[in-house]
């Protein structure tokens, strides 16, 4: 299911404006630091068990967060406060041994306090002039992330990116309203597919305790 709503997600995207590369439409274009408020390196202090949760590259999958395998940081008040993430933040993964991971991005909005690891960019958004759900599937796109391939470098076995090649990037920028109501049809997916799961997760317990029961004999 996952696999299916994001493919319809970019199907929708690329109907609405077009290939992001191509831009058959002819959107306006505009380098990615033209567009935001500012780009920012993550914490690089050793993480711990207590502390405020950090986000890091293993929880920075398929252009969502994932709280699996998190890890906790000690920060000073101030380092705290500069690092919070907020929602409409994107963090990009910066390095990593397979080129593919790089440049990888996820938006947050989460309801809790967390900040990100030094492997991490975090790009604050002007939502004035972009929206940020509309950007992560604009990043997302095959073609796009070509270019995002093209500005990585390598060291020592790493593929990198730097707040300069992202701010380099070629983003179209369609009228905002058009990008919200795509922001709109993606809200309306997630929340499907959150009443997807837990009926999933109903049918789970269900038959759980259909076999508990059959096991005891309490069946009939």
């Amino acid at each position: 299911l996952p696999i299916l709503t994001e493919e319809f997600l970019q199907s929708v995207f690329l109907e609405m404006f077009g290939d992001p590369v191509e831009n058959p439409k002819e959107w306006e274009i505009k380098s990615f630091i033209k567009i935001i408020e500012k780009f920012q390196y993550g914490s690089s202090q050793k993480s711990f068990t207590t502390g405020i949760p950090i986000l890091r590259i293993p929880n920075i999958i398929q252009g969502t967060i994932d709280l699996n395998n998190l890890k906790s940081v000690e920060l000073s008040k101030s380092e705290e406060k500069s690092l919070i993430l907020n929602n409409g933040d994107i963090l990009f993964v910066r390095t990593n041994g397979n080129p593919d991971f790089v440049g990888r991005c996820a938006l947050f909005n989460l309801p809790d306090k967390f900040v990100f690891a030094s492997y991490l960019i975090r790009a604050v958004i002007n939502q004035d002039k972009v929206n940020s759900t509309f950007l992560v599937y604009l990043l997302g796109n095959k073609s796009f992330r070509k270019i995002i391939r093209s500005k990585c470098k390598t060291s020592a076995g790493q593929y990198n990116i730097n707040t300069k090649g992202l701010g380099s990037l070629p983003i179209i920028l369609p009228n905002i309203n058009s990008q919200r109501k795509f922001a709109e049809i993606v809200k309306k997916v997630e929340v499907l597919k959150e009443k997807q799961k837990k009926s999933e997760q109903e049918l789970d317990n269900l038959f759980n305790s259909l076999i508990q029961k059959a096991f005891k004999g309490d069946l009939f």
